[in-house]
């Protein structure tokens, strides 16, 4: 028999049969690894791409509910269209969410926001005046 200068263990059918088995093991730990990395991988990236897609799909959602209210619509009219809103900002208390950075003045008696809960950045905007008519709307997208 020949010794095996790595181990110090003869070649024997025996070893050699052990050491292909743990071999074996190796591989397929290391095959097992390599699938998880590849599957958590294209989890994340199909998680992103579908928070993208519901970013996209509920901002389409309130552009098209923002076009259908027109200046002297009604209150009633604005949440049975668009839902109620996610703030109310008046006057004299400014919403910290702003992205115009002005405050609801003159004839504006309170203003709605709608906010992308999924995207964060993005904000539609409906004036009053003191009669609960539309005196503007808008869509903002944060800088």
């Amino acid at each position: 028999m020949s010794q095996n200068t790595f181990t110090g263990r003869s070649l024997c059918k025996g070893s050699i049969m052990r050491d292909l088995a743990a071999l074996k093991r190796w591989l397929k730990f290391i095959r097992l690894g390599v699938l998880g990395v590849v599957a958590t991988t294209a989890i994340a990236i199909s998680a992103v791409l579908l928070a993208m897609g519901a970013c996209t799909y509920y901002g389409s959602i309130k552009d098209k509910e923002l076009k259908s209210i027109h200046v002297g619509d009604t209150e009633a009219t604005v949440i049975a269209t668009m839902g109620p809103p996610h703030h109310t900002e008046t006057p004299d208390a400014m919403y910290k969410l702003n992205f115009t950075g002005q405050r609801c003045q003159g004839q504006c008696a309170k203003r709605f926001w709608y906010h992308n809960r999924i995207c964060l950045d993005e904000e539609w905007y409906v004036e009053f005046d003191k009669n609960n008519k539309v005196l503007e709307s808008g869509h903002i997208i944060s800088p």
